[in-house]
C-alpha cells in the first residue's frame, strides 16, 4: 500500500510539472497604449506626462540613470473602466468593485457587419439571442465583449467617433459610433447574469444616445461595470476564453484598465479541462489512500 501511495504522488507531480508555459499565443491583450494620443470623452483633460530621465544624485548617491514621471490626466481616457458610481449616485467606485467581478468567462458578440453599414448601430436583444442560438446561453458571471470593429480607427478621433465635440451649435448630437441599446442593457440585467461589458468605442452608449446614456444608467445602476476604448477584438474567439481586467485600485468613477483574455485550452494535451480533471482525480485518490494508511497506523 505504501509503495502504491508513493507511486500516485509521483504521477501527480509528473502531471503538475508537464503543463507547458503560457505563451503570447495563449493571451490576447485588448488594451490601447496609454499615452498622449489616448482618446477620452470630448472636453476631458488630456494625457500629460512630465518625465525626468538621466543621471541624478539621490541621498548623496550618484545614480547613472533614473526615469520618473508625473502624470496628469482624466480618469476616463484610453482603455478605461467606468465604475457603477459614474452614473449611479452612491454606487461602487473603482476600489469598491469586488475582485471576483474582475475575472470571468469571456463571450464576444460581433456587430461588425451591422456597424460597417450603419455607424449608429446598437446591439439589440435579437443580436444576443442570435448569438446564443449558435454558442449557447451567456454563462453566469460572464464578461460580455461587444465587437463593433471600430478599434481599427483608434486613435483618429474623427474616424473613431465621428466628431471632435458631442453636439453642434444647435445642440444636435454629432457623434456617430455604435453602442449597446438601452433595451439590450435591460435584458442583460433582467435575464442574464453578467459582471461587466467591454466595448471597442469611446462609450458603450452609441454616439446618438449620448444625451440620455440609457445603457450607462441601466448597467452601472445594476453594478455592472463597463470598459470603453477596448483594442481590436478580431483575434478573440466568440467563446472559450477567460477575461481579466486590471483597473488601478483607486477611489474614483473611472480608471485606466488593462484587459487580458486567455484561452482555456492550455495544456500538453491541448485540453486544459482534461488535464485539470486528471490531476484532481489523482490528488483525490492520494488523499483517500493517505486516510486509509493513517487509519491503519492508529
Amino acid at each position: 500500500m505504501k509503495a502504491f501511495f508513493i507511486l500516485l504522488h509521483v504521477i501527480q507531480i509528473a502531471y503538475l510539472s508537464s503543463a507547458r508555459p503560457i505563451t503570447s499565443d495563449d493571451v490576447i491583450d485588448l488594451t490601447h497604449v496609454l499615452d498622449e494620443r489616448a482618446i477620452g470623452w470630448p472636453g476631458n483633460k488630456p494625457y500629460i506626462l512630465t518625465e525626468f530621465k538621466g543621471p541624478k544624485t539621490v541621498n548623496g548617491v550618484n545614480l547613472t540613470w533614473v526615469e520618473v514621471g508625473f502624470l496628469s490626466t482624466a480618469e476616463h481616457i484610453g482603455t478605461h473602466m467606468d465604475a457603477p458610481s459614474h452614473f449611479s449616485k452612491g454606487n461602487w467606485k473603482i476600489n469598491d468593485i469586488p475582485p471576483e467581478r474582475l475575472i470571468g468567462p469571456a463571450v464576444k458578440v460581433s456587430i461588425r457587419d451591422q456597424a460597417s453599414k450603419d455607424r449608429d448601430y446598437v446591439l439589440s436583444i435579437q443580436d444576443i439571442l442570435n448569438w446564443e442560438s449558435v454558442n449557447g446561453r451567456i454563462p453566469n458571471k460572464a464578461i460580455l465583449f461587444v465587437d463593433s470593429g471600430f478599434a481599427k480607427f483608434y486613435p483618429d478621433r474623427i474616424k473613431y467617433s465621428g466628431a471632435e465635440q458631442v453636439v453642434d451649435k444647435d445642440l444636435n448630437l454629432i457623434l456617430h459610433y455604435p453602442g449597446i441599446s438601452g433595451e439590450a442593457a435591460q435584458f442583460l440585467v433582467d435575464e442574464r447574469d453578467i459582471v461587466g461589458v467591454v466595448m471597442d468605442t469611446i462609450s458603450f452608449d452609441s454616439g446618438q444616445n449620448s444625451k440620455l446614456f440609457p445603457a450607462h444608467h441601466v448597467l452601472l445602476g445594476a453594478k455592472i461595470w463597463g470598459v470603453e476604448n477596448c483594442a481590436d477584438m478580431e483575434k478573440m474567439p466568440a467563446t472559450g476564453t477567460i477575461a481579466t481586467v486590471y483597473p488601478t485600485k483607486k477611489r474614483g468613477s473611472g480608471s485606466a484598465t488593462r484587459i487580458l483574455v486567455m484561452k482555456t485550452d492550455i495544456s500538453i494535451s491541448g485540453s486544459f479541462k482534461m488535464f485539470a480533471s486528471t490531476t484532481f482525480t489523482v490528488t483525490a485518490l492520494s488523499v483517500v489512500l493517505a486516510i486509509i494508511e493513517y487509519s491503519r497506523l492508529i
